[in-house]
């Protein structure tokens, strides 16, 4: 599972990659020790990203990472922030292209707050 960190602007929203780990879910006592560590480790790698980009401009972080994307609030159609039993992630559709980002808790209670706030997203907004 790729982790992304989402910049707000008055034009476009800005997903960072801050992470990956693994999904995969087993179910012996050593490879859940396993999975703990990774998932301490991932943590720590998403910790370590988002103050990397603390130093950095949007268009800096852009070309930071090949995974990175500016998506135009115009050119989106739908919007859609979900909370699940999986994770929270911001599922965003534009002409002919569907995207998923996974963020953080905190992050989507954010963005429920800001993004009803943006003129272009009237009537695109979606919360589950």
């Amino acid at each position: 599972m790729t982790h992304f960190d989402l910049f707000v602007t008055p034009e476009r929203l800005v997903a960072a990659k801050i992470g990956e780990e693994s999904s995969s879910v087993s179910g012996s006592l050593g490879e859940l020790f396993l999975k703990g560590i990774e998932s301490a480790a991932s943590h720590a790698e998403r910790k370590a990203a988002r103050e990397k980009h603390r130093d950095l401009t949007l268009d800096q972080i852009l070309k930071a990472n090949k995974a990175n994307r500016s998506i135009p609030f115009q050119a989106i159609t739908k919007l859609e922030l979900y909370q699940g039993p999986f994770g929270t992630k911001i599922k965003i559709q534009t002409e002919g292209k569907k995207t998923s980002y996974n963020i953080g808790s905190l992050q989507l209670e954010t963005l429920k707050r800001v993004l009803p706030s943006v003129p272009e997203l009237t009537g695109k907004l979606v919360r589950k």
